[in-house]
């Protein structure tokens, strides 16, 4: 079963994702602020990292990618703008929060396939 870092500043969209994600046969932890993802990567080893762009800071972002470069992320944003954001960057997938969080099971699919190539965010 994949682990997945889930990030989500709505608390009932976090619980809708957690649940979609379950079904798919994922564990997921969930995180509320970047800053405390430090302690969970260190006791657990993660295999995608799903990240709230409405909520981050790049501060934030560029320490936590120091301490998982090869670790693929999905950003969700509130906008379809959102890919004019510098932010979007470290993603490696990029989906506009929807009611139903299917795009995002579906790009959690995607991100895990086997064989998928990583993009490194070494260097940033």
């Amino acid at each position: 079963m994949p682990n997945i870092l889930l990030n989500e500043s709505d608390a009932s969209r976090q619980k809708l994702l957690r649940k979609r994600l379950r079904e798919q046969g994922s564990h997921v932890w969930s995180l509320n602020r970047l800053h405390d993802a430090e302690s969970r990567l260190g006791k657990r080893k993660f295999d995608l990292m799903i990240l709230d762009l409405d909520a981050q800071r790049i501060d934030d972002i560029t320490v936590l990618l120091e301490h998982c470069q090869k670790l693929p992320v999905l950003l969700q944003a509130s906008g379809l703008d959102a890919s004019l954001d510098f932010r979007c960057w470290i993603a490696d997938e990029l989906v506009e929060k929807i009611e139903t969080g299917d795009n995002v099971v579906a790009a959690v699919k995607k991100l895990l396939a086997p064989n998928r190539a990583r993009k490194s965010h070494a260097g940033n």
